[in-house]
Protein backbone atom coordinates (compact mmCIF):
# COMPACT_ATOMS: atom_id res chain seq x y z
CA UNK A 1 0.00 0.00 0.00
CA UNK A 2 0.97 3.58 -0.60
CA UNK A 3 0.39 4.19 3.56
CA UNK A 4 -0.74 7.90 3.12
CA UNK A 5 2.07 9.10 0.58
CA UNK A 6 0.91 10.82 -2.62
CA UNK A 7 1.14 8.71 -5.87
CA UNK A 8 0.92 9.93 -9.18
CA UNK A 9 -2.32 7.88 -9.36
CA UNK A 10 -4.64 5.74 -6.70
CA UNK A 11 -6.76 2.81 -7.27
CA UNK A 12 -8.88 2.59 -4.62
CA UNK A 13 -11.18 -0.83 -4.34
CA UNK A 14 -13.97 -0.04 -1.41
CA UNK A 15 -14.52 -4.02 -1.35
CA UNK A 16 -17.85 -3.31 0.10
CA UNK A 17 -20.94 -4.74 -1.74
CA UNK A 18 -23.87 -6.20 -0.11
CA UNK A 19 -28.30 -5.76 0.55
CA UNK A 20 -27.62 -4.20 4.22
CA UNK A 21 -25.64 -0.98 2.99
CA UNK A 22 -23.08 -1.88 5.80
CA UNK A 23 -19.76 0.64 4.39
CA UNK A 24 -17.21 -1.25 7.47
CA UNK A 25 -14.56 1.11 7.86
CA UNK A 26 -15.64 3.18 4.25
CA UNK A 27 -17.45 4.77 7.53
CA UNK A 28 -14.27 6.08 8.95
CA UNK A 29 -13.84 9.66 7.46
CA UNK A 30 -9.97 9.99 8.49
CA UNK A 31 -8.97 6.75 6.27
CA UNK A 32 -11.18 8.09 3.30
CA UNK A 33 -9.60 11.45 3.74
CA UNK A 34 -6.18 9.78 3.94
CA UNK A 35 -7.29 7.47 0.83
CA UNK A 36 -8.73 9.99 -1.56
CA UNK A 37 -6.80 13.03 -1.16
CA UNK A 38 -2.71 11.25 -2.27
CA UNK A 39 -3.29 10.96 -5.72
CA UNK A 40 -2.03 13.94 -7.70
CA UNK A 41 -2.90 13.28 -11.14
CA UNK A 42 -5.84 10.01 -11.19
CA UNK A 43 -8.15 8.52 -8.33
CA UNK A 44 -9.92 5.65 -9.51
CA UNK A 45 -12.55 4.56 -7.06
CA UNK A 46 -14.13 1.04 -7.37
CA UNK A 47 -17.48 0.83 -5.26
CA UNK A 48 -20.77 -0.52 -5.22
CA UNK A 49 -22.65 2.66 -5.16
CA UNK A 50 -25.57 1.50 -3.84
CA UNK A 51 -23.99 0.15 -0.88
CA UNK A 52 -22.29 2.61 0.28
CA UNK A 53 -24.72 5.45 -0.98
CA UNK A 54 -26.73 5.80 2.24
CA UNK A 55 -23.63 7.18 4.24
CA UNK A 56 -23.67 10.98 3.93
CA UNK A 57 -19.57 11.15 2.53
CA UNK A 58 -20.46 8.57 -0.11
CA UNK A 59 -23.55 10.06 -0.80
CA UNK A 60 -22.11 13.32 -1.87
CA UNK A 61 -19.48 11.59 -3.59
CA UNK A 62 -21.86 9.67 -5.97
CA UNK A 63 -24.14 12.30 -6.23
CA UNK A 64 -21.07 15.09 -7.35
CA UNK A 65 -19.93 12.46 -10.07
CA UNK A 66 -23.49 11.60 -11.32
CA UNK A 67 -23.78 8.39 -10.02
CA UNK A 68 -26.89 7.06 -8.05
CA UNK A 69 -27.27 4.41 -5.86
CA UNK A 70 -30.79 3.75 -5.92
CA UNK A 71 -30.56 3.67 -10.37
CA UNK A 72 -32.35 7.10 -10.48
CA UNK A 73 -30.78 10.27 -11.56
CA UNK A 74 -27.33 10.76 -12.94
CA UNK A 75 -28.68 9.08 -15.97
CA UNK A 76 -27.04 6.13 -18.14
CA UNK A 77 -24.56 8.25 -19.47
CA UNK A 78 -23.55 8.75 -15.97
CA UNK A 79 -24.05 5.21 -15.09
CA UNK A 80 -22.12 4.24 -17.91
CA UNK A 81 -18.66 6.16 -17.46
CA UNK A 82 -16.28 3.80 -15.98
CA UNK A 83 -13.54 7.17 -15.45
CA UNK A 84 -14.24 10.14 -13.36
CA UNK A 85 -11.44 12.47 -13.31
CA UNK A 86 -11.02 13.86 -9.78
CA UNK A 87 -10.20 16.33 -8.87
CA UNK A 88 -12.16 18.03 -11.66
CA UNK A 89 -11.03 20.25 -14.45
CA UNK A 90 -12.47 23.37 -13.04
CA UNK A 91 -11.19 22.51 -9.39
CA UNK A 92 -13.27 21.42 -6.38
Amino acid sequence: GFQGREKRAIIFDSVRSNYDSEIGFLADYRRMNVALTRASSKLIVIADSATSSSDRFWGALWEYVGVSGSGSGGGEEAASRSVYELPPAGGW
